[in-house]
């Protein structure tokens, strides 16, 4: 028997019974940044302010270009669930993140992890 299949599936159970998740027992609310992975640039340093009054301001730069502008966007964020988010004024990338104890991930379009070599490629780490 697979012990850590069950380990997991326990603590999921746990979760869903004690309501324990992301958005009522973590301090999701600051400042979050890194360098995420960008595939015609050297990376999109990104900085991502989550307010607790469900609002946002999203910086990205893309570096590497001539026209490395800064872009800002501010809007309005909603939980998906008890763990991820969306933001809602994002329209030409993605706009999802999961939430955990110190950083964020960024999920891919359809709302999923990106997993492998370059996972740890999509994490913002929170810095105030």
């Amino acid at each position: 028997m697979d012990t850590s299949k069950s380990t997991v599936a326990s603590a999921e159970e746990n979760k869903k019974s004690t309501g324990d998740e992301a958005r009522t027992s973590l301090d999701w609310a600051g400042t979050y940044k890194g360098i995420l992975l960008c595939a015609d640039c050297e990376g999109i340093e990104t900085e991502l302010m989550l307010h607790s009054d469900n609002t946002y301001m999203l910086s990205t730069t893309y570096l590497g270009k001539k026209e490395a502008a800064g872009e800002k966007t501010n809007g309005r964020w909603k939980w998906l669930d008890g763990y991820n988010i969306e933001l809602e004024a994002v329209k030409d990338g993605p706009s999802k993140y999961f939430v955990t104890e110190g950083r964020i991930i960024q999920l891919d379009r359809e709302g999923k992890r990106i997993e492998g070599a370059l996972a740890e490629k999509y994490v913002l780490g929170k810095i105030k």
